[in-house]
């Protein structure tokens, strides 16, 4: 008797399996960085925009200085989803005595951004507070010119019109 089989060997359907579980991994790790690196480029969008309208509101002010308080009518809008929800996630801060500005922000992916009057935007090594936000331009936590978009002025969470 001929007996003719055909198919596929237990190896060769490991081996199958192997190639395509590798191509998978690569697959997701390309993915997740890509992600990464679209939370951060949002965040950095937000930032320049945040100061481009920050210093719209200084300038139609009767004294040029930064705002105090931020209202609704600014029309600030983030991408909340790119930003860290482990803390609280951007700063805002002003010095009334240089007329001086700093803002900080920590993205979901760990990385923290800075924003000053003098350097414009940088990164920031380590994790953004807003005593390091204010430090930036010699102003002081805790005293004038301090404000969190997701934080203790709040109520702890994003103010329902910075959407």
């Amino acid at each position: 008797m001929n007996h003719s089989t055909r198919g596929f060997t237990i190896v060769e359907l490991l081996i199958v399996i192997v190639v395509i579980a590798i191509l998978a991994s690569i697959t997701i790790v390309a993915y997740n960085g890509i992600q990464n690196s679209a939370h951060d480029a949002s965040v950095q969008s937000d930032i320049s925009n945040f100061a481009k309208k920050i210093e719209i509101e200084r300038v139609q002010s009767a004294d040029g200085q930064y705002p105090t308080s931020l209202t609704p009518a600014m029309g600030f809008a983030f991408a909340q989803g790119s930003y860290d929800t482990s803390g609280f996630n951007l700063y805002y801060c002003y010095n009334p005595t240089t007329n001086k500005l700093a803002f900080g922000v920590a993205s979901k992916t760990g990385n923290s951004w800075s924003y000053t009057t003098d350097d414009g935007v940088r990164p920031y090594t380590g994790r953004i507070y807003g005593s390091n936000t204010c430090g930036l331009i010699d102003s002081s936590w805790g005293g004038a010119g301090i404000v969190n978009l997701n934080g203790y002025t709040t109520g702890g969470g994003w103010a329902s019109w910075t959407n």
